[in-house]
This record gives structure tokens, sequence and C-alpha cells, in this order.
């Protein structure tokens, strides 16, 4: 029997994870509850939550919004952790958390309605954060007219070199 409780609770789940650009599925099994609030506490500072999930209404949740393949990572103890803001902070936090516990494994994860198994998650967490990976595309981008503008100056520099050869032999 459906309880309106649990209608709610798919329904809250729902709207998480149609506002949220990505989120990570995780197996917690193992870990102490001081580690868990350690885990959601550097979550936060990334503008990500971190969460236990019942399996089924995870998996409802899902459904409602056509992401029925990532239902099969619904085994055990699961939590989620939902990112709002940039991805690679958080699952470099979720990784790095991973490398001090090893009890903590992050299963899989949908990124702007991607699937990423644990392997592709390893190599986003390998990525320079969106800031970085911004500077870098400037950087590439301004090479060419930093170039030419040094050329220009050396012209210039060039030009006032002989001036200053010709001032000096007419004096």
């Amino acid at each position: 029997m459906v309880t309106e409780a649990k209608i709610s609770m798919v329904k809250q789940l729902t709207d998480e994870l149609k506002n949220n650009s990505a989120f990570f599925i995780t197996e917690y099994k193992g870990l102490k509850v001081s580690d868990l609030v350690e885990l959601r506490n550097s979550l936060r500072t990334f503008n990500s939550s971190y969460r236990v999930v019942k399996n089924t209404l995870f998996r409802r949740a899902l459904n409602d919004i056509g992401l029925k393949d990532a239902g099969e990572f619904f085994h055990g103890p699961v939590a989620v952790a939902f990112v709002s803001g940039d991805v690679v902070p958080a699952v470099k936090a979720l990784m790095d958390f991973n490398k001090k516990n090893s009890n903590l494994k992050v299963k899989a994860a949908v990124v702007d309605g991607k699937l990423l198994s644990s392997a592709e998650i390893q190599t986003l967490a390998l990525l320079p954060g969106r800031n970085v990976l911004l500077a870098m595309i400037m950087r590439t981008a301004m090479g060419p007219v930093n170039n030419f503008v040094f050329i220009l100056k050396g012209q210039l520099n060039k030009l006032v070199w002989v001036l200053n050869a010709l001032k000096d032999r007419k004096s």
C-alpha cells in the first residue's frame, strides 16, 4: 500500500533530480556516522548535498525523469551526492574522501543526463576545475594576439634604435 509519505518522498526526490546538474551513487557500507558528517561537510562547500536514500523510492524517482538505467546501481546501503554547481570539485571531494576511507564506493553517476561508470568518474576527477579550464582556453585564444603585439612592439623598438643611432651620428 502506497502512503502519502512515500508519494511525497518520491516527488521530493524527483524535484531534487531535476534541479541538480548531476548526482553520484555511492555505497557507504562500513562508514561511521562521523565519516558521513565529514563527507557531507566537505561536499557542502561545493554546493552539493549527500543523503542516504531508500532504494525503491529513488528508483521510482529515476523512472519519473526517464533514467531507468541508473536504477540498477541501487542495491544495499546507498547514498546519493547531489551536485547543483560545478561537478568537478564535487567529484574531486568524493574521490579524496575515497582515498582516505576505502569503505566509500562510488558506483556510478549521472551528469547532465548521461550515465557514467566508476572508471569515467575517476577520469572526471582528474580534470581541472571549470575556472582553470576557462583560463586555459583564454590563454590559448590570446596566444596569437600576444605574439602579434610582441612582434609589433619589436618593430617599434627597432625604429627607435635606428632613430637613436641617427641622432648619435649627427651629434
